[in-house]
């Protein structure tokens, strides 16, 4: 029984859920006072696990003569219980392989002692670009990404809806990768980028042209930081390959 339990335990379903959980699977049904007569809980631990356990599909009710009765599902419902934690697990894997990556970005910033640019706010911003694609005469792919984030997502549109119509990188095989939630206001703008989105962790805002890297972070007040390396170039572009081949247009 306490292995039992303990497996119970493993699926997220508390101790006294389990209790309450195993001992509605022993009778078939029952009333909250046989429940509370048979488990070493107060009436008021029952009562919450019962509310608990019929939130997640395992216990159902009925009401008999003003009096209600409480039954376990089909134990197969803790199939559909496991697939969910597997899909929750799953998600918690996605969301920390994404946080690690932001990690390594913010790792890859350059010391205070180190040659590189900063650049605050949006003109900022765009002076930061002007830098980052200066050297288009290499013939190189313009590669970036981009996480949508509601807070700042409109002005960013608008900003980079403005530099389309410049032109900036017109003249640029540009390839993105955006979060699916942006893929509605990028379907507004009008440019040559080839596009994928994705419903998996991105780094935030990070452009990778030739041996330059500009990572921005967006706000109230944007900062950019503009990196020349070409070791630090080509790590991003090979994250960018591997995600632009598990991404959708």
């Amino acid at each position: 029984m306490n292995e039992i339990l303990l497996k119970l335990q493993s699926l997220g379903i508390s101790p006294a859920e389990s209790k309450v959980y195993l001992t509605l699977i022993k009778l078939g049904n029952a009333k909250a006072g046989q429940i509370i007569s048979l488990v070493e809980l107060s009436s008021s631990n029952v009562h919450e696990a019962l509310e608990k356990l019929t939130k997640k599909g395992l216990v159902s009710s009925i009401i008999k003569n003003g009096v209600k009765e409480y039954t376990a599902s089909d134990p197969k419902t803790l199939e559909l219980l496991l697939q969910k934690e597997r899909k929750e697990l799953d998600k918690k894997e996605d969301s920390l392989r994404g946080l690690l990556t932001e990690i390594k970005s913010i790792q890859l910033l350059p010391h205070p002692d180190q040659n590189a640019e900063i650049f605050e706010g949006f003109n900022g911003i765009k002076s930061a670009f002007g830098k980052l694609l200066s050297n288009s005469e290499n013939k190189e792919e313009y590669l970036f990404f981009y996480k949508y984030d509601s807070k700042d997502a409109e002005k960013v549109n608008e900003f980079f809806s403005k530099m389309d119509k410049e032109g900036y990188y017109n003249k640029l095989q540009t390839r993105a990768i955006f979060s699916l939630e942006y893929k509605k206001l990028f379907s507004k703008r009008k440019n040559k980028i080839n596009a994928r989105f994705t419903d998996q962790p991105i780094p935030s805002s990070i452009n990778i042209f030739y041996n330059k890297v500009l990572i921005i972070s967006w706000g109230e007040k944007p900062i950019g930081y503009l990196i020349e390396s070409f070791e630090i170039s080509k790590m991003f572009r090979e994250l960018f390959e591997g995600m632009w081949r598990l991404a959708k247009k």
